[in-house]
């Protein structure tokens, strides 16, 4: 028993830039044309072919592949550059932090039990031996 199948489809016609022969995809084609795959090595992943065998795309040029290594470098540069301020920022307050404790124990207070002693020396030997 045959059966008949109707189904209307809209194009987009467009024209061969060399030959101006008329291309026809649907709008959804030209799209997944236009962003191609980067897996497919095949140009008309990017493009499409006339019906007289020209090719026609979306490739990325040379320009455009040194633009894009330029601005990933640029991103990778700001990224350390925001790593390293965090270190020094870290050593600045690790070096704020030592000037602080050593202040204090030249005023004569002991950095383990935060008491005030007029000889030092000899409270560490006595009550801190395992510090030394």
């Amino acid at each position: 028993m045959p059966v008949k199948v109707s189904q209307t489809v809209e194009l987009e016609l467009r024209p061969c830039p060399r030959c101006g022969a008329f291309v026809a995809l649907t709008a959804d084609q030209w799209e997944r044309r236009q962003k191609g795959s980067d897996t497919d090595s095949d140009k008309a992943a990017h493009g499409y072919y006339c019906p007289n065998g020209h090719v026609y795309g979306w490739w990325e040029s040379e320009v455009d592949r040194q633009r894009k290594r330029a601005d990933e470098a640029e991103a990778k540069n700001r990224a350390l550059l925001a790593e390293q301020d965090g270190m020094l920022a870290k050593i600045a307050a690790q070096k704020k932090e030592a000037q602080r404790i050593a202040k204090r124990v030249h005023a004569g207070v002991c950095i383990h039990c935060h008491r005030t002693f007029q000889n030092m020396a000899r409270h560490m030997e006595t009550k801190h031996p395992a510090a030394q």
